[in-house]
């Protein structure tokens, strides 16, 4: 008999090149929710390996709600990143009905699509309106966070602040028993703090990135699903943050 499948680890990744026209990324929506892409996941056969006989539901491929193992998935676009991400948060796909409402981000510079289109603004707007009480924090202050900051608090997030360091080196986000955790390589990093010291406002961006391509990035993404951890870092956010004046 063949090696079982590990059903505690499901390991996607994310290509994207520039000439493409969308940002298909192997994750779709269907009148259930959210779903990943079949045939996205049918093109490679050690993913297909791994999860077919597990996931595999008549013609999609679904994460289950039961899935407590975690979620990793690389990506090469920060655009890409910022709005599969936007879109999972907008979803509900992992909040439980009854559990926190609170929705918690802490960035470190804030994430803007750098291919940016006014259209992704009502994703936002529709982040805020599927959690009410959206709080967010950037670590590292740069002109261009400025900027951001005050998009989230325009269409209703609420901005904090921290009362010391916070011992980060990655982005996160709680959502119910959920927690989005998004690792960049150091060349990521200094790529984005390059671009947000420089920019002021959306006319820097779309001059710098309306006809260039997209510079590549290097984004590991893990999604846990773990309710006790969930609380202790919406408590440590709690005690160590305070709300901006």
């Amino acid at each position: 008999m063949g090696r079982k499948p590990n059903t505690n680890k499901l390991y996607l990744r994310f290509s994207v090149t520039q000439t493409e026209k969308s940002h298909w990324t192997g994750v779709e929506k269907n009148d259930g929710g959210y779903q990943l892409n079949l045939q996205w996941v049918k093109s490679s056969k050690e993913t297909l390996q791994q999860f077919e006989n597990i996931y595999e539901q008549g013609n999609s491929v679904k994460i289950p709600k039961d899935f407590d193992g975690p979620i990793k998935i690389e990506f090469n676009s920060i655009s890409d990143m910022c709005v599969s991400t936007a879109e999972l948060i907008i979803s509900q796909q992992l909040v439980e009905k009854g559990k926190d409402p609170d929705f918690i981000c802490i960035l470190e510079y804030g994430w803007w699509a750098l291919k940016f289109k006014f259209e992704y603004m009502q994703l936002l707007i529709n982040i805020v309106r599927s959690n009410t009480k959206a709080k967010f924090l950037f670590r590292k202050k740069t002109k261009f966070g400025k900027f951001v900051s005050e998009q989230y608090k325009k269409v209703g997030a609420t901005e904090y602040e921290a009362n010391q360091d916070m011992d980060l080196d990655e982005d996160i986000f709680i959502q119910g028993d959920y927690i989005i955790q998004a690792k960049m390589s150091e060349e990521t990093k200094q790529m984005i703090k390059g671009y947000y010291d420089k920019w002021v406002g959306l006319n820097d961006n779309f001059l710098d990135m309306g006809l260039k391509p997209e510079p590549k990035a290097n984004v590991e993404m893990t999604i846990t699903k773990n309710s006790g951890l969930a609380k202790v870092l919406r408590n440590q956010f709690y005690a160590q943050t305070r709300k901006k004046e």
